[in-house]
């Protein structure tokens, strides 16, 4: 009987799910292994034999057995639902378990693991009576151990999984602004813009050839200008990265290298057109910005009399624009979302005479190339970010997003996109509301 089961494991090896990773072709050959000497596995022996860690391995500190083994657990449990729905003897990992099962379809019997079938109920009691003593102990061990740090999953598990428990440095990135300075002739001095189409050197060549501009009257100074808002989302998250002992960097979207991109998993804060490089990533396949859709000759000539002056728009001055300058600022303010039955806008609302206002944050967690992970939170102004990032921390979506978009015996897919309405009074969120929901594709994918 081992050496069908055998067989049944040498097959999962050659499937693709298995076969393009060494470690899960490894963590089956061992657990099978365990399997037929009758013997439990546990992470400490799973992680220097199968994982190849060192002596000094310590599962309290260092979580990656258990999330390679829900990885391998999810593994099994695609093949199965796809290319293997047809095969008659299936494995399967117990959840809080690291040993295999195997399962006959054609008698519907579960051959259990060997060491479980236990006859005599005395050695049952003794068995549990031992486990109890040394859970017991453990327990004691650890009260005694002033520095130990009790490690809480976050609320929303689903989201920050991968990213606290993989063996894969992290990087926040800070979305800062691009900058320019402009001769004024006038005047005879410089005047510092910010202009939300403008966010690269070749967005600055483009408005100077578009406008027959000198260039010698634009030079981009060396400076850094990073919301602050920004920042203190980046502290809201922090604890909980030092609870896992996380390793941590930081980087702003301008200074972000192709290296950290492919390498690290990212959580970037800040404004949609603040992305600079990761805007070729960013999940633009439900929602985009003008910004990104719209052909940039046309968006700039939308202002005929806005020519001369077409610099940074404060949000407080919006009530005394021109018509085209609001068409403009509509347009820097709307996201678009299509879907296979969707396609709508939103844009960012900020009503003078109430103090309401409402912004829309794209929540969304995509692969990268490497098993590495990418979250945005992505809003236009501060109040959405702040909303979101508090309900990351406190408040459970999952509730929120089965009510709405995902039938109950469905799981939650790893990779997403939504699109997130957060309503307030000034610079004060109140309210959210999960306006659209996506799955977002299992593969690595850069957008043109």
């Amino acid at each position: 009987m081992k050496s069908l089961y055998h067989n049944v494991i040498n097959n999962l090896k050659s499937q693709p799910p298995f076969s393009n990773s060494s470690v899960y072709v490894s963590l089956l050959d061992y657990l099978f292994l365990c399997y037929s000497e009758n013997k439990i596995p546990d992470e400490y022996e799973i992680a220097v034999s199968a994982l190849k860690k060192g002596k000094d391995f310590d599962p309290q500190v260092d979580p990656i057995v258990r999330v390679y083994i829900s990885k391998l657990r999810k593994k099994l449990e695609t093949y199965y639902a796809g290319k293997g729905k047809k095969d008659k003897i299936r494995v399967d990992i117990p959840k809080r378990h690291y040993h295999l099962n195997f399962t006959d379809l054609n008698t519907n019997k579960k051959i259990k693991w060997n060491s479980l079938i236990i006859t005599h109920s005395k050695t049952l009691i003794f068995i549990i009576m031992f486990i109890l003593i040394i859970v017991l102990w453990l327990e004691n061990l650890n009260l005694k151990k002033d520095a130990t740090v009790a490690r809480t999953m976050p609320a929303n598990e689903f989201i920050w999984n991968d990213i606290l428990l993989q063996d894969i440095p992290t990087t926040f990135v800070i979305g800062d602004l691009y900058i320019f300075r402009e001769y004024y002739p006038l005047t005879d001095t410089y005047r510092i813009i910010r202009d939300f189409y403008i966010n690269s050197d070749t967005d600055l060549k483009s408005f100077q050839k578009i406008f027959s501009l000198d260039p010698l009257h634009y030079d981009q100074p060396k400076w850094e200008i990073v919301p602050v808002s920004a920042l203190k989302n980046f502290a809201n998250l922090l604890p909980i990265f030092h609870t896992f002992n996380k390793k941590l960097n930081s980087n702003l979207s301008s200074g972000l290298s192709w290296d950290e991109i492919a390498n690290n998993n990212l959580i970037y804060l800040g404004h949609y057109h603040n992305l600079s490089k990761l805007k070729n990533i960013f999940p633009s396949s439900h929602f985009f910005t003008p910004a990104k859709e719209t052909n940039y000759n046309q968006n700039m000539k939308i202002l005929d009399e806005y020519k001369e002056k077409k610099y940074e728009i404060d949000e407080d001055l919006t009530g005394n624009l021109t018509k085209n300058e609001q068409i403009l600022m509509h347009e820097i303010r709307t996201i678009y979302v299509k879907g296979s039955s969707i396609d709508t806008s939103y844009s960012r609302i900020l009503d003078r005479d109430t103090d309401k206002t409402k912004d829309y944050v794209t929540l969304a967690k995509i692969p990268g190339s490497k098993n590495n992970s990418y979250l945005f939170i992505t809003s236009f102004t501060r109040i959405g970010r702040d909303k979101v990032i508090d309900a990351l921390l406190n408040t459970d979506l999952t509730s929120l997003i089965y009510n709405k978009f995902i039938p109950p015996d469905e799981s939650i897919p790893n990779y997403f996109e939504m699109l997130i309405e957060v309503e307030g009074f000034q610079h004060t969120p109140l309210k959210m509301e999960i306006k659209h929901f996506f799955k977002h594709a299992d593969e690595f994918h850069v957008y043109e």
